[in-house]
């Protein structure tokens, strides 16, 4: 979601804050589909464009490693995307959920507030 946000803005000269591409699938290579027809606002893509900016997008962890000079991994990288979980997927069964914003949420409040209550049943909406 954040690479294809970012990408996508860069190439079409926009602010990243007002962009929104859904993405659907995983979190690597080909299993990560932009929505790049429903993305906003829109941009007339060529097929050349999207092929190239959706293999940007599917190889970005790749170009994150590679920034660091092999002394690093992408995984931090998942945080900013995770933080956004309690606004997207409100859990409404109690105190045991996590709900609200993660701006200035930790790593550790990020696992305790939104990973775990994933995982536990009561929070399943």
């Amino acid at each position: 979601m954040v690479r294809a946000k970012t990408f996508y803005a860069e190439k079409y000269g926009l602010e990243t804050a007002k962009v929104d591409v859904p993405v659907v699938g995983g979190h690597a290579g080909i299993t990560i589909l932009p929505l790049w027809s429903q993305a906003s606002p829109k941009a007339d893509m060529t097929a050349e464009e999207i092929d190239a900016i959706t293999k940007r997008t599917q190889d970005g962890g790749t170009e994150v490693v590679a920034a660091k000079a092999g002394k690093g991994s992408a995984t931090l990288s998942m945080a900013g995307p995770a933080s956004r979980i309690p606004s997207q997927a409100p859990c409404h069964q109690g105190p045991h959920c996590a709900t609200g914003t993660a701006e200035d949420w930790s790593l550790a409040d990020i696992a305790r507030r939104v990973i775990q209550p994933i995982l536990n049943p009561r929070c399943w909406i």
